[in-house]
């Protein structure tokens, strides 16, 4: 089986990475009579660390490759599933490499005996025999530099020591994450009830929160019970400046809310992908263009985290229903000829309104709970409406500081929803208070 070693990793880290095939299949994704490219070649990384492919392929279904690359398409509609191909490759030392949706190019000018077809990788995958072991095991290389909290020692080659690792358990999960010069390693084990594939992503979306960098892994190593896999994947080449951490990761002292974060997030949330993180990763993305920019995406991520794991919180007191109950029995009375249809239509639809959560009254509820302050809810509601609304270009220093500080009162607001979901607690940044001090959270 293929092996992740250290000369591996360094050209994947440097961008040197490359597999020379002996024999490369790219099929068309179509039932019957798909295209089909067979020869020679070799997957590489280019300057940006982006996986390609270069076959040479004695192909000549002519007609198949028109009507595969020059029908019409239609604008604004998703690409066809029969304009994508998958990948199967037989590497030098007989490793067998896959890889989907993937978009070809071929390049053929005539007379000719064949021709030279190019793609970019998202990732490749190999596969191999599972652990005799009773545990499973992961093991993640993270291009880029990260603080983290360090607590153990390692003694170099040289004989000098260096703290540059973090041991832990986290969620029944054995963890060690290790600094080198230009990448992180991340390794963990546990028995396969606790560490099933799905495991690399949600411990990937806890450390992006942590460090506030979306983590984007070059190369995953994976071995369970049933069977092992290595998949290498294109680098993140889009920008990725730091957003706000939700508390200190810089020193070993900051290591217990590390570890409670991660144990919690793991804990706490079923699957990957989930909501949660989604919200997380809107506002990162948008935290790329300016502060600014990013309001809008924050005040509709924090009202998104309410309406998903808050429901119910926000509805109106049984008073209310009461009362709307009964204006909606006047309203439909088939004798009441008093409202006319437009406005009948607007009052039963403000009533039925009733029975969905508010961001706002859901605010209030935590706020009555002391799990949110009158400060976050005031400016969650002013920030609301003015990111709604145009830009105004203040030129006044005080309102515009204003508006900053209101952003960061947010930030503040929705971690703290985010802890609350989880069931965190132990340090943070509390945003919303001058300078940012450092605070202790204790939920409820």
């Amino acid at each position: 089986m293929f092996l992740l070693s250290d000369k591996i990793i360094d050209k994947l880290i440097s961008n040197k990475f490359e597999i020379d095939c002996i024999e490369i299949k790219l099929i068309q994704k179509i039932d019957d009579g798909p295209l089909v490219y067979e020869g020679p070649g070799a997957i590489f990384q280019d300057e940006f660390g982006q996986l390609n492919l270069k076959m040479y392929s004695r192909n000549s279904e002519l007609k198949k490759e028109f009507n595969c690359f020059f029908k019409n398409r239609v604008p604004g509609k998703l690409v066809e599933r029969d304009s994508y191909f998958s990948l199967k490759a037989i590497d030098m030392s007989g490793n067998e490499w896959h890889s989907d949706d993937i978009r070809v190019s071929p390049h053929m000018s005539l007379p000719a005996q064949g021709q030279v077809v190019k793609a970019k990788l998202r990732s490749i995958e190999t596969g191999g025999i599972g652990s005799s072991s009773e545990l499973n095991y992961l093991t993640i290389f993270m291009p880029g530099k990260y603080s983290i909290p360090c607590n153990e020692i390692e003694e170099l080659p040289n004989g000098g020591p260096s703290l540059n690792r973090s041991v832990f358990s986290a969620n029944n999960i054995n963890f060690e994450l290790k600094e080198n010069k230009e990448y992180l390693v991340i390794r963990a084990n546990a028995s396969p009830e606790y560490l099933q594939e799905s495991a690399c992503w949600m411990v990937n979306e806890a450390l992006s929160i942590i460090t506030g960098i979306i983590m984007w892994p070059v190369a995953i190593m994976q071995t369970q019970q049933e069977s092992s896999s290595i998949k290498i994947r294109s680098k993140f080449n889009k920008t990725n400046k730091e957003f706000s951490k939700p508390f200190k990761v810089s020193s070993p002292e900051d290591i217990q809310s590390f570890i409670s974060f991660v144990e919690k997030y793991l804990s706490a949330m079923e699957r990957p992908h989930s909501e949660l993180f989604g919200y997380w990763h809107k506002i990162q993305r948008s935290w790329q263009t300016s502060l600014i920019d990013s309001a809008l995406t924050l005040t509709v991520a924090i009202e998104g985290i309410l309406k998903v794991y808050y429901e119910g919180i926000g509805n109106a007191d049984e008073e209310i229903m009461r009362q709307a109950k009964a204006a909606k029995k006047i309203l439909t009375d088939n004798d009441n000829d008093e409202f006319e249809d437009r406005i009948k239509e607007r009052l039963l639809s403000s009533i039925g309104n009733l029975n969905q959560t508010s961001p706002k009254n859901a605010l209030y509820k935590l706020r009555e709970k002391n799990l949110v302050t009158d400060h976050m809810v005031k400016e969650w509601d002013i920030l609301r409406n003015q990111s709604a609304h145009a830009d105004k270009l203040e030129e006044d220093s005080e309102k515009f500081q204003q508006h900053i500080d209101s952003i960061f009162t947010n930030i503040a607001l929705f971690f703290r929803l985010i802890f609350i979901v989880i069931g965190y607690n132990g340090k943070y940044i509390d945003y919303s208070s001058r300078g940012n001090p450092e605070k202790v959270w204790k939920g409820s």
